[in-house]
């Protein structure tokens, strides 16, 4: 496994939220969004927003900026456009206009059930926002965190699946890895690349434990601790498929069920 960072670090898993205590302090939380993903990571009161939920979980995730001590939200990180995470983007930027949004650039041609996509992709290319265009070996570091972008090589096609992002977050030698909606043939791509990390901390699991991702494959070589599935409860499409549910468990892996557990935390801080 790469590691960015050579320092020792203590983890901590909490389910109980608490307000970030000292600068030292990293944060991920999964955060209970129902049907999308918002992921927050954190370094005191600053954070990086990677999804941000579909725009009618607005409340909760500015809730969730009360309850983890967040003031400022230096950058958000769209790993596509799809509304359950992407079309939050508006509130979050009113309330932090300054902070940089990283997107692929992704277009597709919209048809009128797409709105919430055409919307935020509209906004994106105005020129109103701050934006970044990444892709595949990119990688930003933020205040100790490197994050790096795996995929894609270059956006694609007409499935926004396909072409999301997929992060991996390092910190201390420890690794947390954000799948997107990726399906299992672009796992296969980046299992054929060498690309994905071995035993991660925490899976975000992708495409919320639908049955076109998270292959054996794949969990054979992540092989990661902690697994966490961000859907709602009695989801209309049958997320998450049982078979994934079952995969997971098979490995080892503690599984966070967001709509059972609320949000999953995940803390490590150094010098202890």
């Amino acid at each position: 496994m790469k590691k960015y960072i050579a320092m020792g670090l203590a983890l901590l898993f909490v389910a109980a939220a608490t307000v970030a205590g000292g600068s030292d302090l990293f944060r991920c939380i999964v955060l209970d969004v129902e049907e999308g993903q918002a992921v927050l990571l954190q370094r005191g009161s600053s954070a990086i927003l990677v999804d941000t939920g579909h725009f009618g979980q607005a409340a909760t995730v500015r809730r969730a900026f009360e309850q983890y001590g967040v003031e400022r939200v230096e950058a958000v990180i769209l790993t596509h456009l799809h509304a359950d995470h992407a079309t939050g983007i508006f509130a979050v930027m009113d309330r932090h206009p300054d902070a940089v949004v990283y997107e692929s650039g992704h277009r597709i041609p919209f048809h009128p059930l797409m709105d919430g996509y055409r919307w935020v992709a509209e906004e994106l290319d105005s020129g109103t926002w701050k934006r970044r265009i990444v892709g595949q070996d990119e990688k930003i570091v933020w205040r100790e965190v490197a994050i790096h972008f795996l995929w894609p090589q270059r956006p694609r096609g007409d499935d926004l699946n396909a072409s999301s992002l997929v992060v991996e977050v390092a910190y201390g030698g420890h690794t947390i890895l954000i799948m997107g909606d990726v399906n299992r043939q672009v796992e296969a791509e980046l299992l054929g690349q060498n690309r994905l990390p071995e035993n991660a901390d925490v899976l975000v699991v992708g495409h919320h434990g639908a049955a076109d991702a998270t292959s054996s494959a794949l969990l054979d070589t992540v092989s990661p601790i902690h697994a966490v599935v961000s859907i709602n409860s009695d989801n209309l499409r049958g997320y998450p498929d049982p078979a994934v549910m079952e995969k997971l468990e098979e490995v080892g892996t503690q599984v966070h069920e967001v709509w059972l557990k609320g949000d999953f935390v995940y803390e490590a801080k150094t010098g202890s």
